[in-house]
């Protein structure tokens, strides 16, 4: 019993965080361009951290009906032995 419908399904809920990423890696690119001074390392890990931990919880509960059907399919195989 899959968690997903379909492939699709799977890669379309990843995307928005792995685009914000992006977009969160190329800011911090060009803010690298426009002030050399800045430690990028410094400040950058920490930015990229929040960015994803933010979209983790907006994502949160969409993954709850996948996250439920793995229960489920779990408990089932686990009830077979």
């Amino acid at each position: 019993m899959p968690a997903f419908d379909s492939e699709l399904e799977r890669k379309y809920t990843n995307l928005p965080i792995i685009a914000a990423l992006l977009v969160t890696n190329i800011a911090l690119g060009i803010l690298t361009r426009a002030a050399p001074q800045l430690n990028i390392f410094g400040i950058g890990f920490p930015i990229t951290m929040t960015v994803g931990f933010l979209m983790l919880f907006i994502i949160i509960p969409y993954l709850a009906l996948p996250l439920q059907k793995i229960l489920e399919f779990g408990i089932q195989l686990a009830a077979l032995r």
